[in-house]
């Protein structure tokens, strides 16, 4: 079923979760909407009354397409009180994570109208929670994509951020809200992050993280081949729980597969 066709019966089974969006448009950094029939709008979308200090923002408004003509540079309008433009961020990587310090009142930003569904726009807190709202969330976000913590990857001794918007863009932490567990039965794993992405070896850029009971990070694979396999007594018995740093943009080519039980342990939308 295409997408215009979801966006007209959205409202069937309740409320239109696309209510406001304008499609067949995109915005600029004025906040003026020029035609793009790939593209679509939110309405003013209310900011959090709470945000008083820095907090990260991610756009994650369709698969990741970079330079391409169809889609173009994206915008996120910044409004205040009064819906005047007052701030814009650009995303040309569409699934993205930035920096944001002002309280504005409003928001609206554009998306990848063929994959509204699984398009969200999140708010995480800067503090030591990393607490999140989602201010939009399409029909369909598997709920994996919201256990995790985006901006940021793990180490041992702790997180570290990661913005960059160019080469594998910003980072995530894949089961940072609850660690995924690992079952007892299983012997093997295999991890990820895209077809031919290799991450070297001295950095935790892309690593698995091992996890005790008290979840804490006590061993690591590094993502030294694509896919790796890593077979171990020890998952499910000293390694209970895993976390799985990877990228915003390559989310959705991500996996993880308990291979002793063939069964996804999370897996990203493009994994076939």
């Amino acid at each position: 079923m295409s997408w215009l066709r979801r966006r007209m019966m959205a409202n069937v089974g309740g409320a239109d979760p696309y209510a406001g969006f304008t499609f067949g448009y995109g915005i600029d950094v004025d906040g003026n909407l020029y035609e793009n029939p790939n593209l679509c709008v939110s309405d003013y979308i209310p900011m959090p009354v709470s945000l008083t200090s820095t907090y990260l923002m991610t756009e994650f408004a369709g698969p990741y397409v970079y330079g391409n003509s169809n889609v173009g540079n994206m915008t996120m309008c910044f409004y205040d009180e009064n819906k005047n433009v007052v701030a814009y961020t650009r995303y040309n990587i569409i699934n993205k994570t930035s920096e944001n310090t002002a309280p504005y009142a409003y928001v609206r930003f554009c998306c990848y109208a063929p994959d509204i569904d699984t398009a969200f726009l999140r708010v995480t807190n800067n503090d030591a929670s990393h607490s999140y709202y989602d201010l939009f969330a399409g029909a369909q976000v598997p709920d994996s994509y919201r256990n995790v913590l985006y901006g940021y990857y793990q180490t041992k001794s702790g997180l570290v951020k990661n913005l960059s918007n160019v080469n594998d863009g910003s980072s995530c932490c894949i089961g940072y809200y609850s660690p995924i567990t690992i079952p007892a039965s299983t012997q093997s794993v295999e991890m990820n992050i895209g077809p031919g992405i290799i991450i070297p070896s001295g950095t935790f850029l892309g690593r698995l993280l091992l996890l005790d009971s008290g979840y804490a990070v006590i061993d690591y694979y590094s993502q030294s081949a694509a896919p790796r396999v890593m077979t171990d007594n020890r998952f499910g018995t000293t390694w209970l729980f895993v976390q799985k740093n990877s990228f915003s943009k390559l989310i959705d080519t991500t996996y993880l597969l308990d291979v002793t039980n063939n069964n996804y342990l999370f897996k990203g939308l493009d994994v076939q």
